[in-house]
Parts: C-alpha cells; structure tokens; sequence
C-alpha cells in the first residue's frame, strides 16, 4: 500500500470533519461526485479528504491525482494495492482520520445541495446519534441513461427515496464509533451488507442514526457497457450479503420479510399447499420486478426473455443467500 504527499495549498484546515472516499474502478461517475464536493458551501468545516482506491484498473486514480492537483482541499490519496473490499478500506481511512467526524462517501454520488456539509453534520450534535444520512434519490432522468441490462438492475428504485444507513454519504461521530462501537465488519463484509450490519450495531448499543434534511442522486454507472453478467454479479453480491445478515440477526429481528421475498418464493415452491400460490407470486413477480423497463423502454428484443430471466434471478439470489448464511461471509467484490 502507498500514499501520495497531500495537496499543499489548502484553505480548509479549520475543519473538524474528514471525508472519506472509497474508489474502486468509478470512472464513470467520479468527475461528476468530486465536481459536487467542489459545488459546495462551507468548505471550511472539511479538514481533509482521504481517497482509497481500492485497486482500480481503469482511469480512476489518474481521475484523482488531477482533482488534486486543482483543488483547494486537503486531499490524500491512498492506494491500495490489492483489492481490500469496501468495509477494510473504510477502516483503513478510519484509523488515519484525524478529526472528530468523517463522512463516508461512495464514487456514485452527486450532492444536490450546495449546504450538504453543513446538514448532514448538523443532527450529531445530539451525542446519542453517531450517524445521520441523506435522503438517496435514483431520478429517472438519470436512469434512462443507463444500458438495458444497468435498466433492469435498477428497475425497481426509479423515482423512490431510500431513506436509511448506506454509506453513500453519511457524517459519523468517530469517537463515539470507535469507544462504543468499533469500526466496520471487514471479516465478514466485503463490498455489501457491512453498512446494514454497523446501524444493527449501533442501536444494541442504545445509540441511534437519523435523516438528514438533504437530498442525494445515487448516480451507479454511467457507462454504456453493462452486460447481463453485470446484472447477476450485483444480485449475487447483494443476495450474499442478506445471507450473512440473515444468519447474525435472524428474519424477524429488525429485518422485513420482504427484504428476503425472493428465498421465500423459491421456498414455497417445495412446500405442499403453498406450491401453487408461490408459482403464482413468481410469475407475477417474472414481470413486475422490472416494469418500468417495459413501460419506459423502447421494446427490444431482450424483453422476450427478461420475464425468464427475472425467474432465474430469483434462483440464483436464493442460492447465494444460502452461501452467505452457511459460510457466515459476504466475498463477492
């Protein structure tokens, strides 16, 4: 692992918060997301930014090194090189982080309002919460850009708000994190799951996390090239995290069943009496889970098959759902 010497002329050190931004192949999205972080109000209560490339292999770091040789703020980059996962590169920032709060931000985001800085470090002032986050918007317009396989991935967030603990970008209170909490699961996470399980960690431990009043795009990919194994490596990495979840806090404990509804149709399927109502809900489900790509797509001929290869979708995130419960690990990168 290496680092750069920081930029060295930088008006911001009067700041009490780090951001903290992990990278990992995001050239499609970076400019966009550090362009947002320029776009911003208050830039004095940022002290620093840390970047840990995560062993990119396209232009991402070359994407960096020229943001830092333009900006104002004090930025580090570290590279790692070899692919650590998103959890171990949080806690490597973590440990090098200097002030009394960080935000954690994802390569794929565009902050929308110019005073983000200053609303989603506003709740923690409050010293039972130790994270507060934004509202994450996936708009339409940004999604009729996508390829029709990134379309289908994505089918089913267009145009709602998800309002939770992601790491997409979210203030921290780090000192009661590492006293009470301890950092991010790197052993059992690797690039899905470990923000779910840190917000389970922190309210057994009678602290909480709240909404900021600000809106986030969750940008994803903006690349043309988005195959379909794209698609089944992203429900397999998210299906696997919900498996190592599912086997630390159990279905009903602070979970909804409809987090785990794909296991529980294919389940049914093997189940006498629920046999026919779980073919049912699966050929239902074969199209509703990407109706928008049918009511706002051009027809292609890849819709002839996209019914059967939500159907498939449901056996292969089954399958993954178990590995992550028996192996007690999220691998997928």
């Amino acid at each position: 692992m290496k680092s750069n010497n920081p930029h060295q002329f930088s008006l911001l050190i009067k700041g009490d918060i780090t951001l903290i931004l992990v990278v990992f192949n995001g050239e499609t999205t970076l400019l966009k997301t550090l362009q947002s972080i320029e776009n911003q109000n208050n830039k004095t209560l940022i002290r620093d930014i840390l970047i840990i490339d995560d062993g990119s292999t396209d232009n991402s770091v070359n994407l960096v090194q020229d943001y830092i040789n333009r900006t104002q703020f004090f930025v580090k980059l570290i590279q790692n090189q070899q692919t650590q996962g998103l959890a171990n590169s949080y806690n490597l920032a973590i440990n090098q982080c200097q002030s009394s709060y960080f935000i954690l931000m994802h390569q794929d985001i565009e902050l929308i309002d110019p005073d983000s800085f200053t609303k989603i470090h506003s709740p923690l002032q409050d010293k039972s919460i130790i994270a507060s986050y934004p509202i994450t918007q996936h708009p339409l317009e940004i999604w009729l850009q996508y390829s029709f396989w990134q379309r289908c991935l994505f089918s089913r967030l267009v145009d709602r708000d998800r309002i939770q603990f992601t790491g997409k970008f979210d203030c921290i209170n780090k000192n009661l994190l590492v006293q009470h909490i301890g950092l991010f699961d790197g052993g059992s996470y690797r690039s899905a799951g470990e923000d779910t399980d840190l917000q389970r960690r922190i309210e057994s431990k009678g602290f909480s996390t709240l909404a900021a009043p600000i809106k986030i795009n969750h940008l994803h990919r903006l690349d043309k090239y988005f195959p379909l194994k794209k698609w089944i490596h992203k429900e397999a990495q998210l299906a696997e995290a919900q498996g190592v979840l599912l086997r630390k806090y159990g279905m009903l404990r602070q979970f909804n069943l409809l987090t785990y509804f794909r296991p529980v149709l294919v389940i049914g399927l093997f189940i006498p009496y629920l046999q026919w109502a779980s073919a049912i809900l699966i050929f239902i489900y074969s199209f509703l889970y990407t109706k928008r790509v049918f009511l706002k797509t051009r027809f292609q001929f890849k819709m002839l098959v996209l019914p059967l290869i939500n159907v498939s979708l449901l056996f292969i995130a089954t399958f993954f759902t178990f590995k992550g419960f028996v192996t007690k690990q999220q691998l997928i990168r």
